[in-house]
């Protein structure tokens, strides 16, 4: 639950409490609850997901504000808890054209429980193209950015890689890990990691370089949790 809900919840049961079971009077104590009004939907001209690198800039009159996403490689949220607004909505990427949509009504406002029956946040669509002499191959990124792995999930892990290229070049990625590499398993053909149960934890950076141009790199963390032995706690598998 976040904050927001759990301040209104408080509030509601200190003025029941107050004003016995009748909740009339309660019209004032309505807030937006733990939601986001709108969602920008980002993909280019062949379909492919763009949301990562990209910047989504809302303005509400004198409001403005600025998101992005780290973990979606499509969507990119904002407005939270700011519904029944009107906005202009910018979406800006390196290589690509801005693109902006003027007038987007968000839905919600007021009291925003989350069951509502029809939704409360909207979604934009947005379809980037390529500047000219945008380069081939613009970018690699790696979701999630953080794994953490521990004995307790001995099952392979990986990173996908988004691989931003000019159509018919290849979206493969070469591998390469530097660290505390003896923590872990390593498969570089497929990029998958299994824990390996060792006493100290470890700590990984992991790259994924282009096929299409070594030169384009995306790093993201795997942390490795440690099992130093104890008499309570069962041994490794």
């Amino acid at each position: 639950m976040r904050k927001s809900s759990a301040l209104v919840m408080a509030l509601v049961v200190s003025i029941v409490a107050l004003y016995g079971c009748d909740l009339s009077n309660l019209a004032f104590a309505c807030a937006g609850v733990g939601y986001d009004a709108v969602r920008v939907s980002i993909r280019d001209l062949q379909g492919n997901p763009q949301a990562l690198n990209a910047v989504v800039t809302l303005t509400d009159g004198s409001y403005r504000e600025q998101d992005s996403s780290v973990y979606d490689p499509l969507n990119v949220n904002g407005a939270q808890e700011r519904g029944g607004r009107t906005y202009d909505v910018l979406v800006s990427k390196p290589h690509y054209r801005d693109v902006l949509v003027r007038k987007v009504k968000a839905p919600g406002g007021g009291c925003v429980t989350g069951h509502e029956k029809d939704p409360v946040t909207i979604t934009v669509p947005v379809v980037l193209s390529l500047l000219d002499g945008a380069p081939a191959v613009r970018s690699v990124r790696l979701l999630p950015p953080h794994i953490l792995i521990d004995r307790l999930r001995p099952d392979a892990v990986s990173f996908t890689p988004y691989v931003d290229v000019n159509v018919g070049l290849s979206r493969a990625v070469l591998w390469r890990i530097e660290g505390d590499t003896a923590s872990v398993s390593f498969d570089a053909s497929a990029g998958t990691f299994r824990y390996r149960c060792l006493p100290k934890s470890g700590y990984i950076t992991v790259t994924a370089l282009s096929v299409a141009d070594s030169t384009v790199v995306g790093r993201a963390n795997l942390a490795v949790q440690g099992h130093p032995p104890a008499v309570s706690d069962p041994p490794c598998s």
